[in-house]
């Protein structure tokens, strides 16, 4: 008999706690079936300027030379004293490496046999500078020299901007202020639009980690910051 008032008591006892629990769940959602949570995305950019270029200058044979069988000595000399020039200029400006150049008579197949067509000249300069002005007035130069030579003609440069980290880095910077004074202005606008009061309450952006330079972009590239922000409505 007594174990059977036991069982009841913990029987009763349970109830009340399960009735209870009910109580509190449905005051807890009253109490709170007003507050509106979201999220929404959120980007802000800015346009990217270069801080420094690469280049490249390409030497080939003009016509004269991929046509000229037989190059003399002083053919060799005219051709080695241009190219000491312009590697000259080139070391005193500081902004280029070059590669030397190779000369050597250039062949056509036929029938079996190799028939001397005229000569094949290449050499390059492979550059990196941060103004360009720097680099136009070397190019002038080589371009002075190349007017004076009777076997060697030379490439328009392809100039390519560069970005570094550091420059990815202040930008971000200047992006994530941009971007929390949007998402603090999306309080009122949020406020208004719902007739609650709403409230900021996390900014999650994408990673920018392990910046590399960009190469190669368009003059009309930005740099993009983007974030999930999350938005509490009373």
């Amino acid at each position: 008999m007594l174990a059977f008032f036991k069982g009841l008591g913990v029987g009763l006892l349970c109830l009340l706690l399960f009735l209870a629990g009910v109580i509190f769940n449905v005051e807890f959602l009253k109490n709170n079936s007003n507050e509106l949570h979201f999220s929404t995305d959120l980007s802000v950019k800015m346009p990217i300027k270069a801080d420094s270029f690469t280049a490249s200058i390409e030497f080939y044979s003009n016509e004269n030379l991929s046509k000229k069988l037989i190059l003399t000595n002083e053919d060799k000399e005219s051709i080695d004293s241009s190219f000491k020039s312009i590697f000259e200029r080139v070391k005193n400006n500081g902004i280029c490496v070059e590669k030397e150049y190779t000369l050597k008579p250039h062949f056509a197949q036929k029938d079996s046999f190799k028939l001397p067509m005229g000569q094949r000249l290449e050499a390059s300069l492979d550059c990196e500078f941060k103004e360009m002005e720097i680099f136009d007035n070397l190019f002038k130069d080589i371009l002075k020299e190349i007017e004076k030579s009777e076997f060697i003609a030379v490439s328009n440069p392809k100039i390519h901007p560069k970005i570094s980290p550091l420059i990815l880095e202040e930008n971000e910077k200047i992006l994530n202020k941009e971007l929390i004074s949007k998402a603090y202005s999306l309080e009122s606008v949020y406020s208004i639009d719902l007739n609650k009061t709403c409230t900021l309450k996390s900014i999650r952006t994408n990673s920018m980690k392990d910046r590399k330079p960009i190469q190669n972009f368009n003059k009309e590239q930005e740099q993009v910051l983007n974030a999930l922000i999350g938005f509490t409505c009373k």
